[in-house]
């Protein structure tokens, strides 16, 4: 029992170390010192280590450690660049397939709008071809939007007679809307109005 507890003690002392030299190669990465100042050494040690000639290896060179704290540091910098780079890779790919999606999307919204012009277009053509009173009893029926844009396009005798058989509350408040809109759109195209 004796020996578990000093060799529990022995465990969390190594531990405690490892953890120190561990985070100490961190601060020195993260703070730029091991950049400046221990890279530059290492390499001008191995450098001449590697230009010395061979000779019998000094009694203080058994006692070096087991590993490279600098090579080990730079060995998780490239795996955290790798790692970085991957991911990198994952985000584009992941923004070039949103960027399809939404002009996709785009061009069903324009075919869309397409579509729905026409159709407005034909509704207008039709009712202009209507008697006045048959227009104005259909088109009454029509939400304000719909009202709006199929007015627009209508012959200007016809909307005038079709005006003239609608409540004249929602003949004022369409009429607002579509000079409101004639005014954003001049002022849109730089403010000149036309006079």
């Amino acid at each position: 029992m004796n020996q578990r507890g000093g060799t529990g003690i022995l465990g969390l002392l190594a531990v405690f170390a490892a953890t120190a030299i561990v985070l100490t190669v961190v601060m020195l990465f993260a703070t730029g010192v091991a950049q400046r100042t221990l890279i530059p050494r290492l390499q001008q040690r191995a450098a001449n280590a590697v230009s010395a000639p061979v000779s019998a290896p000094a009694p203080e060179a058994a006692v070096a450690p087991l590993f490279d704290t600098g090579a080990v540091a730079v060995d998780s910098l490239r795996i955290v660049r790798r790692q970085l780079s991957l991911e990198e890779g994952r985000i584009a790919a992941q923004t070039a397939a949103l960027r399809e999606l939404l002009d996709q999307w785009a061009a069903r919204r324009a075919e869309a709008d397409a579509e729905t012009a026409q159709r407005i277009a034909s509704l207008a053509k039709v009712y202009s071809n209507m008697k006045p009173e048959a227009a104005a009893r259909v088109m009454v029926r029509l939400d304000d939007e719909v009202f709006e844009q199929v007015f627009r396009q209508l012959d200007k005798r016809q909307a005038g007679k079709v005006l003239a058989l609608i409540d004249p509350e929602r003949v004022a408040r369409m009429t607002r809307r579509v000079a409101s809109a004639a005014v954003s759109a001049r002022v849109g195209d730089g403010g000149q109005e036309a006079r």
